[in-house]
């Protein structure tokens, strides 16, 4: 059993900054676009072309494990050495998860991110969802 946390990037987050330092020691932890930066996380996710093309390079340089990247927004990003090691993933617009490796269901880089997280959880884990707010603030 083990557990897995999905970061959004909800003002929520903001308020546990110091404590989500640690989520790696509690299990496997993904990040949604800023989420990524902001926490450290083993892997990080997006659908969104012009944020992974400003911020490859910073993702690059904190070592994440493994970025994933809708497939075709990486169109104006080149790879240029080995570290350019994202992984792109073929998307639909579907309510149910997919199964299948290398697919993910959802209408934003978020449901995304749960869909990837579904995808590698065992029998018995347990799944954390962090600043899904679905709002602008606590109000």
């Amino acid at each position: 059993m083990s557990n897995k946390f999905v970061v959004g990037g909800g003002w929520s987050v903001s308020r546990y900054a110091e404590q989500l330092d640690d989520l790696i020691s509690l299990g496997h932890v993904i990040g949604v676009n800023d989420a990524a930066i902001h926490t450290n996380v083993h892997e990080a996710i997006t659908m969104d072309r012009l944020w992974f093309e400003h911020r490859w390079p910073l993702l690059r340089d904190l070592r994440v494990q493994k970025v994933w990247v809708r497939e075709k927004c990486d169109c104006n990003v080149p790879r240029k050495t080995e570290r350019d090691n994202w992984l792109t993933f073929k998307h639909f617009n579907k309510i149910d998860p997919s199964v299948t490796p290398g697919e993910l269901h959802g209408g934003n880089s978020g449901t995304c991110a749960i869909n990837l997280a579904f995808q590698q959880m065992m029998s018995g884990d347990n799944l954390f969802l962090l600043g899904f707010d679905m709002q602008k603030g606590p109000e």
